[in-house]
């Protein structure tokens, strides 16, 4: 049998329908399985849009079908009835991608069970009559009911820059079927140009599956690898219709082959890759959730522990003083310790209030000119028990002439300070530590403490300042809470100045902080947070 000579071949067809239709059902499909790999399940847009696509890949191919068919009237009838009863249900289904892309899927609930019903009678009306002529005329007015109010839904509300473009794709659609499949024919007697109207699906599909794209229905990287991948086998599977000999066919058919297992790889590549970072954003959007809970309760549980806290210490020093009688001496040693956790405590839940004071941006800097010679001698003083206790060479140096001016909050500068003489301090068993305020060159001040302790090992130093972090849990010591450091550098930031430290293995290690020098604060704020 001579297939070339049987009616239903294109060879009869224009040249245009038999280059476009295969690529249109290649991009429908494109369009289809981007929206199947990329739904999220709690939205019916992509369900909505599929349903669309394939409703309207029936009107495209039956139309087509029912004149390449044109030799067998009765085979072409049947086509065309699908085609006339698609029609209303492809514009209703634009309806309703418009409401659903505009967020009004509630308020036009009962809206749209109207319409399907409508649209649903004019499809059986239309394939069991079959419309000619005038008869066109009350099927158009149903199908403009349609189109009005799928107008309204976009319209209503503000357009954004996603629905202008659906808006866009609509128009050009519903502007090419008028013309092409209602006015020309009906007024004109003109049907050729009628795969005009009918490809114009491909604009319609296009955009809105831009629009569905901007509104994060699915996702951008593997949309664009799948359009690619399949536009490209669209092209060379249509090449395959216009070979001129059997070898030239079965080489290009080898090539489409080849290109489809490829390009299924490309595809599947990309898609676990955007699975692989939809799940990391995921996680990392749990994570910060979870720290912010974190944050909160503890903000809660300090802010109510200070009030007892600092009661217990006031009764503590009020025994120390006798003012409950005279102690024995093993009861004043036993009350020393518990001041001296007490105060720990105190410490504990006051770095706890500003790291959530400080991450909640409620800390409110009382700022003014400070003398940090007079902070580093007050701070040096109160740690001369402490090295005094482990036996250990503890010194202060002051360069003369010192200016030593800094616009900072004096209780932070303090606290800041205090915690590099007790870190200094906490990690030297023997040995020295060495204080230094001094200024290396005329607009800075610098503030160091070294220490002959332990040293930090390379691994812990580029966390050492990270919250929570503590040197000790590598060296099985339980004391310190990791705030410290990280309270340290968020206040000497916040003073406009920088940290850091330089450390080896068994040679100890050097805190630093530079300032710059105050100059004149008369437009400076007093108060910061």
């Amino acid at each position: 049998m001579d297939l070339l000579h049987l009616p239903f071949i294109l060879k009869d067809t224009p040249l245009f329908n038999k280059a476009v239709i295969i690529p249109i059902n290649f991009v429908a499909l494109a369009l289809v399985i981007s929206v199947v790999n990329h739904r999220k399940e709690s939205n019916s847009k992509p369900k909505i849009f599929i349903l669309m696509t394939f409703i309207m890949l029936l009107w495209v191919d039956f139309a087509y079908l029912a004149r390449v068919f044109g030799l067998y009237p009765d085979i072409a009838e049947i086509f065309l009835r699908i085609v006339w009863f698609v029609i209303p249900l492809s514009f209703y289904l634009i309806y309703l991608v418009s409401v659903h892309l505009t967020e009004q899927e509630r308020k036009f609930k009962s809206l749209s069970y109207v319409l399907f019903v409508l649209s649903v009678a004019l499809g059986l009306i239309a394939g069991i009559v079959n419309p000619q002529g005038e008869q066109l005329i009350p099927f158009l007015v149903g199908v403009l009911v349609l189109v009005a109010f799928t107008f309204y839904c976009v319209l209503k509300p503000k357009v954004s820059q996603p629905i202008a473009v659906f808006l866009f794709g609509v128009v050009t659609f519903f502007t090419a079927n008028i013309i092409f499949n209602f006015i020309f024919p009906i007024f004109l007697q003109f049907s050729e140009g009628y795969y005009l109207g009918d490809y114009s699906t491909i604009f319609l599909l296009g955009f809105t599956a831009y629009a569905m794209l901007k509104l994060e229905a699915f996702d951008f990287r593997t949309f664009t690898a799948e359009i690619f991948t399949i536009i490209i086998l669209s092209i060379q599977f249509t090449k395959l219709f216009f070979n001129n000999s059997p070898a030239e066919t079965a080489i290009d058919l080898g090539v489409f082959i080849s290109m489809v297992v490829f390009g299924v790889l490309l595809i599947r590549s990309v898609n676990k890759e955007v699975q692989e970072r939809l799940k990391t954003q995921f996680l990392a959007g749990q994570l910060r959730e979870l720290d912010a809970r974190k944050d909160e309760f503890l903000s809660i549980a300090t802010h109510e522990l200070r009030a007892p806290m600092t009661a217990i210490k006031g009764y503590l020093s009020m025994l120390l003083d006798g003012d409950a009688g005279q102690l024995s001496p093993d009861a004043i040693t036993f009350i020393k310790v518990m001041e001296s956790s007490t105060d720990r405590l105190i410490r504990l839940v006051n770095n706890m209030l500003n790291i959530a004071r400080i991450e909640q941006g409620r800390q409110v800097y009382q700022m003014g000119l400070v003398n940090l010679a007079a902070v580093v001698k007050s701070a040096f003083e109160e740690f001369q028990l402490d090295a005094k206790k482990k036996n250990l060479s503890y010194t202060l140096e002051l360069q003369p002439d010192l200016d030593d001016r800094i616009y900072a909050d004096l209780d932070r500068i303090h606290e800041v300070v205090g915690n590099l003489m007790s870190n200094g301090l906490k990690y030297t068993d023997q040995g020295s530590v060495a204080v230094r305020l001094f200024q290396p060159n005329k607009g800075i001040v610098r503030f160091e403490v070294t220490d002959s302790g332990m040293g930090i090992a390379p691994i812990d130093q580029t966390k050492i300042f990270q919250k929570y972090f503590r040197v000790e849990e590598r060296m099985e010591r339980k004391t310190g809470t990791g705030l410290g450091l990280y309270i340290s550098k968020v206040l000497i930031e916040k003073f406009s100045g920088k940290i850091g430290f330089n450390s080896q293995i068994g040679k100890g290690s050097t805190f630093w902080f530079e300032l710059p020098v105050a100059e004149k604060i008369e437009n400076k704020p007093k108060v910061l947070v």
